[in-house]
């Protein structure tokens, strides 16, 4: 691809500096931030350009903001924070390049979620906050490689939008733009507010001077508008937010998201209390907190998890994307690495040429110049003779046959001309006659590389059963020529009718989806006609078209959430919601060894189900319990069907105490 159809077809690939700008992710008023490529020989990769608005990088007071942003963030090198790689000037616009993010930050995961009606698995938030917790305890606890001195970074500006979450699962604050550091000059005037509204802390509106803590407040409020799908502080105007924020008074998130555990409650609440004297002493210990209730709540939790979850939740997005990256990645950089290297030049004009123009100059002295009217004692070096067109033809005989087997010919005889072919013939009687070759020849025929195949021997010896093949090939392929090709065409336009039929006549879907919202893929088991089923991170499974499915949902402690549903073409894409299940008391049945075989039958919660004995697992029946809380015994009817016989046998189920477990080999002995 060349530089000008480049250009047509995306007007954004323009170069700037050392750097081409791919495509605009963010037009915004202060600042523009783009994709890039670096341009190189050997360094390429894609990073993200924030450019400066010309009338912005020329304002004295903005251009030392600027650079006390890249004070801050040049010594920051750790796994959950975008890395800064260079900074300066171009085209008078102030610019810094940073590492190139390819995810979404966490409000555009929140949006997501809630056109879905889908909230953030708990598990997953605990990550994402821990994760978090670690890029800004390392920033606030960062000291000078120089000099010693701790840098005592505050962020400032923590919020859903600042966040990245990567699609290989990696989570990166970003945008450290206001961030308060011993070595920046912070001159806030009276009556501004740096950060987002909704997410400052309460001792910023009371004037305290600021430390680590104000970035763990805005962390809880992330944390808890994470669990809850909606805004913490929301009101009409700014005045009436900063009035929640200086009240500060938090519902519990599981007053609003049932799921969330009253472990996590305490957690969250103790981030967001009003005195940060009472909040955790540092994001260290906000993060032990975390990973203590993650790993022992959520014991199967890997890290992957997080990648996984959001590949699903932006599958779209992400194909879209990556063409738009292969795209990028068929650009010719060589025009733009060439402009760059002239215009380096031309700023700097005692750069030394490239070796090669040296070189060149000096070859030419080299060549000694041969003077009028004698003759040159030098002799030219001859140039290599065309390589000769080498042609076998298929043996004679039977020892001419185990000769090309041993020697494997490099050309194959029906891939050559019948041009070819007669020129090779009419050299072939020539060479049959004696001949006096002057010296010159004889010593090119020397020079010429060696063949492996011997066909000069092969000619010599056999001159007219060669001729004879030769001349059969030569006809047969005419007669293919003048017969064959017709035949073809024929052929093709007989068949290209049944193509255009295969066409037309389209595979219709057999296949729906089913989405489960509010759905605990660690506490929760799905059943969908009496099959355990596994759902994506999001809830989702491809299912048949069919009538009358029956979806079980199971939760230890909880009544059985029973749905009948109906996948059709019609109606492809099926989303349902678990409610919230009421707490209940069960007992069980199972089977201690192998008694018998067979089938039981029996209602539990509005379903009718199967089950073949003998029971690979136990089966939780519900007890049912008083007002006052004392349990109360329950029968149920049970069908027994042995392999062995046609009559069902019908058993009487009691069940009186929490957690028995009854033996059904008991119950049949009976």
């Amino acid at each position: 691809m060349t530089k000008t159809t480049e250009t047509k077809s995306n007007n954004t690939i323009q170069r700037f500096g050392k750097y081409l700008i791919l495509d605009h992710l963010v037009d915004g008023g202060m600042a523009k931030i783009c994709r890039a490529r670096t341009l190189g020989e050997q360094a390429d990769k894609v990073v993200v350009i924030k450019m400066i608005q010309p009338q912005f990088s020329n304002d004295e007071s903005f251009r030392t903001m600027f650079l006390n942003e890249i004070k801050v963030t040049f010594g920051l090198i750790h796994p959950n924070i975008a890395q800064t790689y260079d900074y300066g000037m171009q085209n008078g616009q102030l610019y810094t390049a940073m590492e190139y993010v390819d995810g979404k930050n966490l409000r555009q995961f929140i949006n997501k979620l809630k056109t879905q009606k889908f909230v953030f698995p708990i598990e997953i938030t605990v990550y994402i906050i821990s994760q978090a917790c670690q890029g800004l305890h390392y920033a606030h606890t960062l000291t000078d490689k120089l000099t010693g001195k701790a840098t005592r970074i505050i962020h400032r500006d923590i919020s859903p939008h600042n966040i990245m979450i990567t699609f290989d699962g990696a989570v990166k604050i970003i945008d450290f733009g206001i961030a308060k550091a011993a070595t920046n000059s912070d001159t806030t005037q009276v009556g501004t507010i740096k950060g987002k509204l909704s997410y400052i802390a309460p001792e910023y509106l009371e004037g305290k001077d600021l430390d680590p803590r104000y970035d763990e407040f805005a962390l809880g409020i992330t944390m808890w508008e994470m669990l809850c799908s909606r805004k913490l502080f929301l009101a009409k105007n700014d005045i009436a937010i900063l009035k929640q924020i200086q009240t500060c008074k938090i519902p519990p998130p599981s007053s609003i998201n049932p799921n969330v555990p009253a472990e996590l409650d305490e957690i969250v609440l103790k981030a967001l209390t009003k005195k940060r004297e009472d909040r955790y002493e540092n994001l260290d210990k906000f993060n032990r907190a975390l990973v203590k209730f993650l790993y022992s709540t959520y014991p199967d939790f890997n890290p992957t998890d997080l990648s996984y979850f959001g590949k699903e939740l932006f599958e779209e997005d992400i194909a879209k994307d990556k063409r738009k990256i292969y795209s990028f990645g068929q650009i010719d950089l060589a025009p733009y690495i060439d402009e760059l290297k002239s215009e380096q030049n031309r700023n700097n004009p005692q750069t030394p040429p490239p070796p090669q123009q040296q070189l060149a100059p000096a070859a030419a002295q080299a060549t000694p110049k041969r003077a009028e009217g004698t003759k040159s004692k030098v002799k030219p070096t001859p140039s290599p003779p065309p390589p000769r067109e080498i042609e076998t033809l298929p043996p004679a005989n039977f020892e001419l046959e185990k000769k090309s087997k041993k020697n494997k010919p490099l050309v194959q005889a029906s891939e050559a001309s019948p041009k070819k072919k007669s020129n090779l013939l009419d050299n072939s009687k020539k060479s049959s006659k004696p001949s006096n070759e002057p010296a010159k020849a004889k010593v090119q025929k020397e020079q010429a590389p060696k063949k492996n195949i011997p066909t000069s021997g092969l000619m010599s010896t056999h001159k007219k059963p060669l001729i004879i093949a030769a001349t059969v090939v030569f006809f047969i392929m005419l007669l293919s020529m003048c017969t064959g090709g017709k035949q073809a065409t024929r052929t093709v336009k007989k068949a290209a009718p049944v193509i255009q039929q295969q066409k037309k006549n389209k595979v219709l879907p057999t296949k729906g989806r089913l989405n489960i919202s509010n759905y605990d893929r660690y506490k929760q088991r799905i059943f969908i006609n009496g099959k355990q089923q596994k759902l994506t991170i999001l809830g989702d499974m491809d299912i048949q078209f069919g009538d009358n499915y029956i979806l079980r949902v199971e939760q230890r402690g909880k009544e059985h959430y029973v749905h009948t549903f109906t996948v059709a073409e019609q109606n492809p894409t099926v989303k349902l919601t678990i409610p919230s299940m009421p707490a209940v008391k069960f007992a069980y049945l199972m089977t201690s060894h192998e008694c018998t075989e067979g089938k039981i039958f029996f209602k539990l919660f509005g379903e009718e189900r199967v089950e073949t004995i003998p029971l690979k697992s136990k089966i939780a029946f519900p007890l049912k319990t008083n007002r006052n809380g004392s349990i109360a015994p329950r029968t149920f009817e049970i069908s027994y069907l042995p392999f062995t016989k046609n009559i069902r046998r019908k058993i009487t189920l009691k069940v009186e105490d929490i957690g028995d477990a009854i033996d059904f080999c008991d119950l049949i002995a009976i």
